[in-house]
């Protein structure tokens, strides 16, 4: 995905793109969520449009990448997952792609069409809207951190970041899940749009 992002010229990172779209989604129509993450995602190759049809593959699997969100985060089998660096990648950098992750779903509710319902979330959303904030801000600990000794403790420390990490990524992907189901109920009509269509 990233190497997508790179020849399409955009500068976010693909666990922020991929918390964007998922934003979009909870808020807007699958159509209406469409058309404007691919209007953020393309934006650098708006002034050229021969670059447009140059990445026409690029485009093409970013519309089959849309299609497999909009089917994972409609799922009733609870497929959705966060795109996240990779379990290899060190731990700093994992929790910095969850807040980056985090940082681009926010942008994508703010973006969304919440209209007057924006005062009245529900409780639950409203909550882990504000969670989503605190960990796209939260600083990310650095390799120094994990260094700093040889002891056990210190062993134990990284761990234990380890695991609150873990623990963290399945509440974020639990709560965008709950969240969708409140702002934006399944149907089925949006899942086949999101797959069916292509963006010319």
């Amino acid at each position: 995905m990233t190497q997508i992002l790179e020849a399409v010229q955009c500068e976010r990172p693909a666990t922020e793109t991929h918390g964007l779209l998922c934003g979009l989604l909870c808020t807007l129509s699958v159509e209406k969520a469409k058309l404007k993450w691919f209007k953020e995602v393309l934006s650098a190759m708006q002034t050229q449009p021969q670059l447009v049809a140059q990445r026409a593959d690029e485009i093409k699997e970013l519309d089959a990448f849309f299609g497999e969100t909009v089917s994972r985060l409609n799922d009733s089998q609870f497929e959705f997952h966060l795109l996240l660096e990779e379990e290899s990648a060190s731990i700093e950098n994992r929790i910095n792609s969850l807040a980056n992750w985090c940082s681009g779903f926010n942008l994508g509710i703010g973006l969304g069409e919440l209209g007057s319902s924006a005062n009245k979330l529900p409780a639950d959303t409203a909550e882990l809207l504000e969670d989503f904030q605190h960990i796209a801000r939260s600083e990310t600990p650095s390799h120094e951190d994990f260094q700093a000794g040889s002891s056990a403790e210190d062993e134990i420390d990284y761990e234990q970041t380890e695991q609150d990490f873990v623990e963290l990524e399945e509440y974020v992907r639990v709560g965008v899940m709950i969240i969708n189901e409140e702002l934006q109920p399944v149907t089925k009509t949006a899942v086949s749009s999101a797959t069916g269509n292509t963006l010319h």
